[in-house]
């Protein structure tokens, strides 16, 4: 699972490396010390004057040396369960990829939504519980660093993390307007939606007409439950790009907020624009190739992720749509030779969106699809379980979960999954029909 410290750490600015570099240094000689004293003088350590100095010490610097919580900066959750075999396996896949359903385009561009990779715009919930008492205080007490930090924490998906680095280590009356726009944002995916509209309204009292600020706020009227307020954001990204017309991200964000709607060659255009103006920022190159992906120009839109991933090889929601793509071209291949090395790309990419972030709900269930149609239904089961505890009335789920049941003799299982769609959707007419089926032979 990729590591924000590492994250962090390798995108920062050379003078803050150095300054780094220099209180590791310092913390270093200053762990040898104790050490020494803790050796060389056991009694007085543990004195009442010495527990002073070493709560003084960890009060300073944020670091326990004694009856340790947090061993490290950034805890991650545990790895997932990668299933057994899974090489093999993927050597040897059928010519059928999927004996339920195909991998072609979503109907929808809600299901492969670029987001881990935005900085500003993850409409994904918090990865995992990242430990932020074990943050040391040296990076709340130097606010560049603390807004540096916010940045990545964001852009890792870790929305909420990000909301308390900021609020603790960046003073917010005299912040810089990017700080204000990660706040909002992080408030936003951290689903306090009213909180990331309200502050960006006190911004803009403070900085009226900020195209940035306004943007933002066009960005998350776009996406908010709301469907008065994302209705108005067309007319505020209107303005924005009528007196800005060449502005990266209000291009960027309304042709994101206008493939949400459907119009992949409109969204097109204003991605371009903004790719155009940065052309090595990876949310630009990353959301460009789902346009792609959509106007069905599948080898631009593989260069574009890959060029993505390139740059930013943490952007879990790109390894996934990169995923689709082959899982797209391995459904309307022809040949049984194609499908086999589609799928196992396919394979591979989901595999690396759930090292990223193992809660990857879609990441989870294709890999379960694939699995079931070659066999794999042990492993299946165990990632559309995963699955299924993030999308629990996701029927298409339920199907295949049943169907992986059902194909290890479990008749039972299958029967309450075909069920409980039933309740779901009483005219699902698979289950339906599959329900008579299995009442009439037992």
């Amino acid at each position: 699972m990729a590591n924000p410290l590492g994250i962090f750490y390798s995108r920062l600015a050379p003078e803050d490396k150095r300054f780094i570099k220099k209180i590791g240094v310092f913390l270093v000689l200053l762990l040898l010390a104790s050490g020494a004293a803790l050796y060389f003088l056991p009694n007085f350590i543990f004195s009442s004057y010495g527990k002073e100095i070493v709560e003084q010490f960890q009060q300073i610097t944020g670091i326990q040396l004694f009856e340790k919580q947090d061993s490290t900066s950034f805890e991650l959750p545990p790895p997932p369960v990668v299933p057994e075999g899974i090489d093999e396996k993927s050597d040897t896949l059928t010519e059928s990829t999927d004996t339920t359903e195909t991998a072609k385009a979503p109907e929808t561009p809600e299901l492969t939504e670029n987001a881990e990779s935005d900085t500003d715009s993850q409409p994904m919930e918090s990865q995992g519980p990242v430990s932020i008492q074990g943050v040391s205080r040296l990076f709340l007490e130097n606010p560049k660093l603390a807004a540096r930090v916010g940045h990545l924490l964001l852009e890792a998906g870790y929305p909420e993390e990000a909301v308390y680095i900021l609020q603790n280590g960046v003073s917010l009356n005299s912040a810089p307007i990017s700080v204000l726009v990660d706040l909002a944002y992080g408030h936003f995916y951290s689903k306090r939606f009213e909180t990331a509209l309200s502050g960006l309204e006190t911004a803009l009292g403070k900085y009226p007409g900020n195209a940035e600020l306004l943007t933002a706020k066009a960005a998350i009227s776009g996406l908010n439950p709301d469907t008065s307020l994302r209705s108005s954001a067309e007319s505020m990204f209107k303005t924005i790009l009528k007196k800005s017309p060449e502005a990266a991200e209000a291009n960027y964000q309304y042709g994101r907020y206008i493939m949400q709607r459907g119009d992949f060659k409109k969204s097109y255009e204003y991605l371009e624009k903004a790719f155009k103006v940065e052309p090595y920022n990876s949310r630009y190159i990353a959301r460009l190739g789902m346009a792609e992906f959509y106007l069905k120009r599948d080898s631009n839109a593989e260069d574009l992720y890959k060029k993505a991933l390139k740059i930013n090889p943490y952007d879990c929601q790109t390894w996934f749509n990169l995923g689709e793509l082959y899982l797209s071209e391995a459904n309307e291949s022809g040949s049984p030779s194609d499908i086999r090395k589609k799928t196992k790309n396919a394979l591979e990419a989901y595999l690396k969106a759930i090292e990223l972030d193992s809660t990857h709900a879609n990441a989870h269930y294709r890999i379960g699809i694939i699995l079931n149609a070659n066999g794999g239904y042990k492993e299946a089961i165990r990632h559309l379980t995963t699955a299924l505890a993030k999308m629990p009335v996701n029927t298409s789920v339920m199907m295949q979960l049943g169907s992986a049941y059902m194909q290890l003799g479990d008749t039972t299982k299958y029967i309450d999954y075909l069920n409980n769609i039933l309740q779901i959707d009483p005219f699902d007419k698979v289950a339906g029909s599959e329900f008579k089926r299995l009442n009439k032979e037992n």
